[in-house]
């Protein structure tokens, strides 16, 4: 619309330009008793920014040019619910309300089955290209758990596009409760609650009577506190976690588990505490007790040797370093550090004779081997 064009004015061209759609013109328009005014079919131009431009003609010429910036918006806000399709009792739903070209002027909530809008914490001012939250606090004292209802939402821009209740809802249903069993674990390399380390630790979980839940499980391990692996939300009775070695100590741990429906209602497993070896024991000193090297028959042995995570379970000796691991002969108290080698043992009178010694801890590591 033009005011107050100049009275020599014969005709002027008003042009839509600089935007995402191709130039639309109007020419030869006719100002009557100094206004003009024309329109621009919404079919002919995309939503965004624009310039629209009059040049004003009178008989001998161009009296006058004029421009303005203007924004172009035929589309209606986006509103995104969240993915979760289960909630819990008296839950809060974030839902975000988006206009691109305009902005938001107003937004409004509803919900059915009996299900009300408690409270709603909104925006003041959602400008153009932003993303607006909304927090919408339901109160579902009149539902009864495993039903479901509607959340509807609408919203309107500046320029009136409306997105309207009919087009914008979601169905959810309500889960107030953890309906299977406490979740039970175990770690199958284990061996009583000694862990050797050797890459990623499995971590096995039954969830019982998982048919009694609204809504699919999923696990989450804990080691000291710390999450370190979750899994998928299903509606089978076994699940595995992976620990990852590199996030695993050696020493003792706290290993616990947990297991949370769609809705976000949770059981804990028992806490057990673990030890974890990711490294072989020392074998720090082997020696004669004598201090002379020449026997006649048996003689007695000494060694030193620690593991300070799982501790040392068993000591061999042997007279060969072709004997593998586990096929030595077993020295009988361990904890005291000295043992006897008998003469039946020595395979050889009258010749230099070695005498190897290893150590393994708890979870199977052996040592470097040690001779005399």
């Amino acid at each position: 619309e033009l005011v107050d064009v100049d009275s020599a004015a014969e005709n002027v061209n008003i042009t839509l330009e600089d935007g995402p759609s191709s130039p639309v013109e109007k020419t030869e328009l006719s100002p009557s008793n100094g206004n003009l005014s024309t329109s621009f079919d919404g079919g002919e131009v995309n939503s965004g920014q624009y310039t629209i431009e009059a040049v004003i003609y009178s008989n001998t010429g161009t009296l006058e040019t004029l421009s303005k910036e203007i924004t172009v918006d035929g589309t209606s806000p986006d509103i995104t619910f969240p993915d979760e399709r289960f909630l819990s009792e008296d839950p809060t739903v974030s839902v975000e309300f988006f206009d691109e070209h305009t902005g938001l002027s107003s937004f409004s909530g509803d919900v059915d089955n009996n299900v009300d809008i408690s409270d709603s914490q909104g925006f003041d001012d959602c400008a153009a290209g932003n993303t607006c939250s909304v927090e919408f606090e339901l109160d579902t004292a009149g539902l009864n758990s495993g039903s479901t209802f509607l959340l509807r939402a609408s919203a309107q821009d500046e320029v009136g596009n409306e997105a309207s209740f009919a087009d914008n809802d979601r169905q959810y249903t309500l889960d107030t409760e953890y309906e299977a069993d406490q979740p039970e674990f175990s770690i199958p390399d284990a061996d009583d609650d000694d862990v050797h380390v050797t890459g990623d630790v499995e971590v096995d979980v039954t969830v019982d009577n998982i048919d009694e839940e609204t809504s699919d499980v999923r696990v989450t391990c804990f080691v000291d506190g710390e999450e370190l692996d979750q899994t998928d939300f299903e509606d089978e009775n076994d699940f595995s976690c992976d620990l990852p070695e590199d996030d695993l100590e050696d020493g003792d741990s706290d290993v616990s588990v947990e297991a949370c429906d769609q809705a976000g209602n949770c059981e804990t497993s028992d806490e057990r505490s673990f030890t974890f070896d990711s490294t072989p024991p020392i074998l720090d000193s082997f020696s004669t007790v004598q201090d002379y090297k020449k026997f006649g028959g048996s003689f007695e042995a000494e060694f030193s040797a620690e593991d300070s995570d799982s501790g040392i379970q068993k000591a061999e000796y042997f007279f060969s370093t072709a004997v593998l691991p586990g096929e030595g002969n077993d020295v009988d108290q361990v904890d005291d550090e000295r043992f006897a080698v008998e003469e039946s043992e020595i395979t050889t009178d009258d010749v230099d004779q070695t005498v190897y010694l290893r150590v393994m801890n708890d979870v199977g590591q052996w040592s470097d081997r040690e001779s005399v």
